[in-house]
């Protein structure tokens, strides 16, 4: 009697929004169980999703240890599965992620010293960025109007304060010269220190979606 004893929702007919992967990495005994949630989890997301590790961990929050977390995140990139990127981008060291379901030979990994383009002052330029960060944000929510799919289909408040977490840090990670050092700041008491390393005039520029952000952080309690 050959009984199908493993069932998945990615083999129904017409199945749509699933990630597909290897049976070889699941089942890899080389890692860990956190080191193959976790590297399931990365890759499932985007595929230009912005990988900022401390953004990671705040989605896990309540399903993995911040120890755990940090030692799988480690193991992954000792492994070659996480690959770290360092630049340099207006005389700050800046640090970049890649997500692999094959790992990566780290003895080529280098060090990528090209500058990042930077944000443009023309009106043609502006324009192109902020058609960039609408794609950013389309490509990770899924959705053009968040608060009007919130208010017709009754969209949870968690999800919709997770869609908002999402558009105001990819947002900001883009937005200034420090990129995922700002979320370091990103706090009502280190505020007045961001204020101070950006000038007035670029904290501006950032502060609605940095409020967005702070509020998405505190409703969902993270």
């Amino acid at each position: 009697m050959n009984k199908k004893s493993i069932h998945r929702s990615s083999d129904k007919p017409g199945a749509k929004n699933y990630t597909v992967i290897g049976n070889e990495l699941i089942q890899n005994e080389e890692l860990t169980f956190d080191e193959t949630a976790l590297l399931v989890y990365l890759l499932s997301l985007p595929i230009n999703f912005k990988i900022i590790q401390k953004n990671v961990l705040k989605k896990c929050s309540g399903r993995i240890s911040k120890g755990r977390f940090y030692s799988a995140w480690k193991g992954l990139v000792n492994k070659g599965y996480i690959v770290e990127l360092k630049y340099y981008q207006n005389n700050l060291k800046r640090i970049g992620w890649e997500i692999y379901e094959l790992p990566q030979n780290r003895v080529s990994q280098i060090e990528d010293t090209r500058e990042p383009i930077a944000l443009k002052s023309t009106k043609e330029e502006n324009t192109q960025i902020e058609n960039n960060i609408l794609y950013t944000r389309t490509s990770i929510l899924g959705q053009n109007d968040l608060k009007k799919k919130n208010t017709t289909t009754g969209t949870s408040s968690s999800t919709f304060y997770e869609n908002q977490f999402d558009e105001a840090a990819a947002f900001l990670y883009d937005a200034t010269k420090l990129g995922e050092q700002l979320f370091e700041y990103a706090d009502k008491q280190n505020l007045s220190q961001l204020m101070e390393i950006l000038g007035q005039q670029e904290y501006k520029k950032i502060e609605p979606q940095l409020k967005k952000y702070m509020e998405a952080v505190h409703r969902l309690g993270w």
